[in-house]
Parts: structure tokens; C-alpha cells; sequence
């Protein structure tokens, strides 16, 4: 029953009807509050709902029926023997009031308490509580990020001029790739080799432009120049520049060439 859901920190039956009597220890409604303070003072210790003057006394249950549309309920041959069996047996309770929103109306009627609603307020809560720890590690994230940001930044201003010279021409050579990214996404090959290239003027030992360069130049048929583009990163990987990542995925554009160019063994050698 949908009204239902959320409840499962709300508390069973157990501790809520804890002093009505014969309902100790109803499983799976888990940390609601006690009952024990209900109007009329709770059940005493009955085996079953119905004794003393509580909210399921004779009396109460009298009265309730006064009103046309829990009257018709009870007139359910099937509801009244169910709510029978749950008066001797309140384990049943929960179970029923799941199966049939009937018995929950009648369950807030005779109580007071409305399950429904304080299981949707739960839901409620437990939902503002998630979506405030999102923003809290958001604006976590975001302050980390700055004081990173403002840590680099202190650290290049001590840096020689050449050093951030250099710093900034690897900058520039990554806003060159990124524009060459895009040019080769469109398929505009003659762009894409330009600022791929570009790119490997301002920051030669960066392997993934050659490797990128090579990718246009495999789409263009242009298994040679792919041979060409990726023994450059080999190369530069047995000088000390080494890269596991950067030079699998070179070699691996070379082998497809070698592979288009009909050179098998090559390929997988």
C-alpha cells in the first residue's frame, strides 16, 4: 500500500501500541513512538484489542459504527470478519490495514493517529536530509576545488618565467587539442590536423596529440602517415617519456593500420 512506504524507521505496532495491550512486538513498522500514552489510557494487558475502555473498546467500536461509512464497512461480511480476527489476534493488524485502506481509516478513526501520513512525512524528511547532504558535498567539492585552484596558482607565481612559460604552453596546447577534438568529431579532417598539429608544436612530448593526429589521418585511409604518427610515441616512450596507457593506444592505432594495409604478421608482432 503506498501510503504505507517510508514507514520502515517509523516503528512497529510493537512499541507503538505499547500500551494497548497484547500488540508487543508486531514486526515491521520499526521505531515509531510508543502508544503507551494513548487516549484512554492504553489496553491494559489483554490478549486482545478489544477489553477495557482503550480506542478498540466495545464502546468505541459502537459509536464508530454510527458513522454511515464505517457502518458500511463493518456491513462487508469479509472486512467484519477480518477485523474480527485482528480484534483476537492484533498481529494482524498491520497486515490488514496493508492489504485494505479500510482498516486504516478506521485504525486512525478509533486512534488518532494517522500511519499514512506520518509515513509519508518520514519519506518527506528522510528526502530533504539526502538532498542537503548532496549540496553540502557539492559545496565541499566546489571550496576543495578553489583552494586548489588558488594553491596552483600561488605555487606557478614562484616559478621562474621559463618554467611558466612552459606552463603555459602546455595550456595552450590543450585548448589546441580540445579544438581539434571538436573539429574531428564534425568530421572536418582538414581542421582537425591543424590544431592536432598545432597542438604538438607548442608541447612536442604529449603523446596523445600525435596519437590523435593519427586517428584523423586513420579515418582518412592514411595508413602510412598512421604508421608515421604512432612510431613517434614509441619512440619517444623508449627515450624515458613512458606512458601505459598513452602508448597502448598508439600502438594499437598502428597494428589497425598495418592490419588495413594487409599486414598481418606486422600487425600483431
Amino acid at each position: 500500500m503506498a501510503m504505507m512506504q517510508g514507514m520502515g524507521g517509523m516503528g512497529g505496532l510493537g512499541g507503538m501500541m505499547g500500551g494497548m495491550g497484547g500488540m508487543g512486538g508486531m514486526p515491521g513498522m520499526g521505531g515509531m513512538p510508543g502508544m503507551g500514552g494513548m487516549p484512554g489510557g492504553g489496553m491494559g494487558g489483554g490478549a486482545g484489542l478489544g477489553g477495557g475502555d482503550g480506542p478498540f473498546s466495545k464502546e468505541k467500536l459502537d459509536k464508530l459504527k454510527t458513522n454511515p461509512k464505517f457502518a458500511a464497512y463493518f456491513a462487508d461480511v469479509q472486512f467484519k470478519n477480518m477485523f474480527d480476527m485482528c480484534m483476537a489476534n492484533p498481529q494482524m493488524l498491520m497486515q490488514a490495514m496493508q492489504m485494505d485502506p479500510r482498516f486504516m481509516e478506521v485504525f486512525k478513526e478509533l486512534t488518532g493517529l494517522d500511519l499514512g501520513a506520518m509515513g509519508e512525512e518520514r519519506a518527506r524528511q528522510e528526502e530533504e536530509t539526502k538532498e542537503q547532504m548532496a549540496k553540502r558535498e557539492a559545496e565541499e567539492k566546489e571550496a576543495a576545488e578553489a583552494a586548489e585552484a588558488k594553491r596552483k596558482a600561488e605555487a606557478e607565481a614562484q616559478l621562474p618565467d621559463e618554467e611558466k612559460m612552459a606552463l603555459q604552453r602546455q595550456r595552450d596546447a590543450e585548448a589546441k587539442k580540445l579544438e581539434g577534438n571538436a573539429y574531428y568529431k564534425k568530421k572536418d579532417f582538414p581542421n582537425a590536423i591543424k590544431f592536432y598539429s598545432e597542438a604538438i608544436e607548442l608541447n612536442p612530448k604529449e603523446f596523445t596529440f600525435y596519437s590523435n593526429l593519427a586517428a584523423v589521418y586513420f579515418e582518412m585511409g592514411e595508413y602510412d602517415k598512421v604508421i608515421a604518427e604512432t612510431d613517434k610515441v614509441i619512440q619517444m616512450s623508449k627515450e624515458g617519456n613512458y606512458d601505459y596507457t598513452k602508448l597502448g593506444k598508439a600502438m594499437a592505432r598502428k597494428a589497425n593500420a598495418l592490419f588495413k594495409k594487409g599486414m598481418m604478421d606486422e600487425s600483431i608482432a
